[in-house]
Protein backbone atom coordinates (compact mmCIF):
# COMPACT_ATOMS: atom_id res chain seq x y z
CA UNK A 1 0.00 0.00 0.00
CA UNK A 2 0.99 3.58 -0.89
CA UNK A 3 0.87 5.78 2.35
CA UNK A 4 0.52 9.26 1.70
CA UNK A 5 2.35 11.99 3.27
CA UNK A 6 1.95 15.66 2.71
CA UNK A 7 5.27 17.87 2.10
CA UNK A 8 6.28 19.89 5.75
CA UNK A 9 4.60 17.04 7.53
CA UNK A 10 7.04 17.68 10.21
CA UNK A 11 6.22 21.23 10.41
CA UNK A 12 2.68 21.17 9.88
CA UNK A 13 2.58 18.96 12.92
CA UNK A 14 3.20 21.64 15.11
CA UNK A 15 0.19 23.27 14.83
CA UNK A 16 -3.20 21.61 16.01
CA UNK A 17 -5.77 19.85 13.65
CA UNK A 18 -3.44 20.88 10.50
CA UNK A 19 -4.45 20.90 8.08
CA UNK A 20 -8.17 20.64 9.70
CA UNK A 21 -11.08 18.09 8.28
CA UNK A 22 -12.49 20.90 5.44
CA UNK A 23 -8.93 19.77 3.26
CA UNK A 24 -10.16 17.43 0.50
CA UNK A 25 -8.45 15.77 -2.26
CA UNK A 26 -9.18 17.85 -5.63
CA UNK A 27 -9.19 16.72 -9.29
CA UNK A 28 -8.96 19.11 -12.27
CA UNK A 29 -7.26 22.31 -13.48
CA UNK A 30 -6.46 24.80 -11.33
CA UNK A 31 -4.50 28.29 -11.05
CA UNK A 32 -1.14 29.97 -9.74
CA UNK A 33 0.82 32.80 -9.98
CA UNK A 34 4.11 31.79 -11.69
CA UNK A 35 7.41 33.48 -12.86
CA UNK A 36 9.37 32.58 -16.00
CA UNK A 37 8.10 29.49 -17.10
CA UNK A 38 7.07 28.17 -13.78
CA UNK A 39 11.41 27.15 -13.01
CA UNK A 40 11.76 29.74 -10.17
CA UNK A 41 12.90 28.34 -7.33
CA UNK A 42 9.73 29.99 -5.47
CA UNK A 43 7.10 29.30 -7.63
CA UNK A 44 6.10 25.88 -5.87
CA UNK A 45 7.13 26.64 -2.05
CA UNK A 46 4.80 27.31 0.57
CA UNK A 47 5.28 31.33 2.34
CA UNK A 48 5.99 30.00 5.12
CA UNK A 49 9.07 28.03 3.61
CA UNK A 50 9.94 31.42 1.36
CA UNK A 51 9.90 33.39 4.53
CA UNK A 52 10.93 32.71 7.88
CA UNK A 53 7.33 32.99 9.87
CA UNK A 54 6.64 35.15 12.53
CA UNK A 55 6.36 34.00 16.06
CA UNK A 56 3.27 31.88 16.19
CA UNK A 57 0.37 33.33 17.54
CA UNK A 58 -2.35 30.59 19.39
CA UNK A 59 -5.43 32.37 17.87
CA UNK A 60 -3.86 32.38 14.06
CA UNK A 61 -3.00 28.81 14.02
CA UNK A 62 -4.41 28.40 11.15
CA UNK A 63 -3.36 31.21 8.75
CA UNK A 64 0.03 29.49 9.91
CA UNK A 65 -0.66 25.65 8.92
CA UNK A 66 -1.85 27.49 5.55
CA UNK A 67 0.99 28.90 5.27
CA UNK A 68 2.80 25.66 4.86
CA UNK A 69 0.28 25.11 1.59
CA UNK A 70 0.20 26.21 -2.06
CA UNK A 71 -2.20 29.45 -2.82
CA UNK A 72 -4.01 28.48 -6.00
CA UNK A 73 -7.14 29.79 -7.69
CA UNK A 74 -10.24 27.77 -9.47
CA UNK A 75 -9.97 30.05 -12.59
CA UNK A 76 -8.08 32.40 -14.74
CA UNK A 77 -10.16 35.05 -14.11
CA UNK A 78 -10.13 34.93 -10.22
CA UNK A 79 -6.27 34.53 -10.41
CA UNK A 80 -5.76 37.63 -12.43
CA UNK A 81 -8.15 39.53 -10.47
CA UNK A 82 -6.29 39.14 -6.99
CA UNK A 83 -2.91 39.59 -8.63
CA UNK A 84 -4.52 42.56 -10.29
CA UNK A 85 -6.10 43.77 -6.93
CA UNK A 86 -2.73 43.06 -4.93
CA UNK A 87 -0.63 44.72 -7.62
CA UNK A 88 -2.82 47.80 -7.02
CA UNK A 89 -2.45 47.96 -3.37
CA UNK A 90 1.55 47.60 -3.66
CA UNK A 91 3.44 50.20 -2.85
CA UNK A 92 6.52 48.85 -4.53
CA UNK A 93 5.49 47.62 -7.82
CA UNK A 94 9.19 46.16 -8.89
CA UNK A 95 9.21 43.92 -5.70
CA UNK A 96 5.50 42.38 -6.21
CA UNK A 97 6.24 41.50 -9.32
CA UNK A 98 9.73 40.04 -7.96
CA UNK A 99 8.30 38.12 -5.53
CA UNK A 100 4.74 37.13 -7.42
CA UNK A 101 5.67 36.53 -11.15
CA UNK A 102 4.07 37.42 -13.93
CA UNK A 103 2.42 34.55 -15.64
CA UNK A 104 -0.64 32.06 -14.62
CA UNK A 105 0.17 28.62 -14.72
CA UNK A 106 -2.38 25.93 -15.71
CA UNK A 107 -1.98 23.37 -14.02
CA UNK A 108 -3.37 19.75 -13.77
CA UNK A 109 -4.07 18.08 -10.05
CA UNK A 110 -5.30 14.86 -9.28
CA UNK A 111 -6.04 13.47 -5.42
CA UNK A 112 -3.20 11.78 -5.68
CA UNK A 113 -1.11 15.12 -5.73
CA UNK A 114 -2.44 16.47 -1.91
CA UNK A 115 -5.55 18.03 -0.23
CA UNK A 116 -7.63 21.56 -0.64
CA UNK A 117 -9.78 23.62 1.29
CA UNK A 118 -13.01 24.75 -0.44
CA UNK A 119 -12.59 28.23 -2.37
CA UNK A 120 -13.27 31.49 -1.04
CA UNK A 121 -15.42 33.49 -2.86
CA UNK A 122 -12.82 35.27 -4.90
CA UNK A 123 -11.64 31.89 -5.92
CA UNK A 124 -8.86 30.94 -3.75
CA UNK A 125 -7.90 28.29 -2.32
CA UNK A 126 -4.69 26.43 -0.26
CA UNK A 127 -3.09 23.29 -1.50
CA UNK A 128 -1.23 21.15 1.00
CA UNK A 129 0.47 19.04 -1.79
CA UNK A 130 1.66 15.27 -0.70
CA UNK A 131 5.47 14.46 -0.60
CA UNK A 132 5.78 12.73 -3.79
CA UNK A 133 4.04 15.96 -5.87
CA UNK A 134 5.91 17.92 -8.36
CA UNK A 135 3.61 20.23 -10.13
CA UNK A 136 6.37 21.42 -12.71
CA UNK A 137 5.39 18.38 -14.41
CA UNK A 138 1.74 19.14 -13.96
CA UNK A 139 1.51 22.45 -16.45
CA UNK A 140 -0.83 22.65 -18.50
CA UNK A 141 -0.20 26.34 -20.20
CA UNK A 142 0.64 30.05 -19.16
CA UNK A 143 -1.11 33.22 -19.59
CA UNK A 144 0.42 36.62 -19.45
CA UNK A 145 -0.68 38.53 -16.78
CA UNK A 146 0.33 41.87 -18.38
CA UNK A 147 -0.02 42.53 -22.26
CA UNK A 148 3.18 43.54 -24.72
CA UNK A 149 2.08 47.33 -23.48
CA UNK A 150 2.12 46.29 -19.83
CA UNK A 151 -1.56 46.41 -19.09
CA UNK A 152 -3.21 43.45 -17.32
CA UNK A 153 -4.29 40.93 -20.23
CA UNK A 154 -7.47 40.40 -18.36
CA UNK A 155 -9.91 43.05 -17.53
Amino acid sequence: MNTKFLKYKQLLETFPDCPNSDFKPVNGDFYRWVHDGGTHPNDFLPLNIINDPPARILDNTDKYCKGYGLSMFDSETNASKTYQSGYKKSRNKESFIEEKGTLIATISINEEDGIADEPSKKGHFTFHEYDHCDFTKSIIEFFNIFDEYGAFSIQ
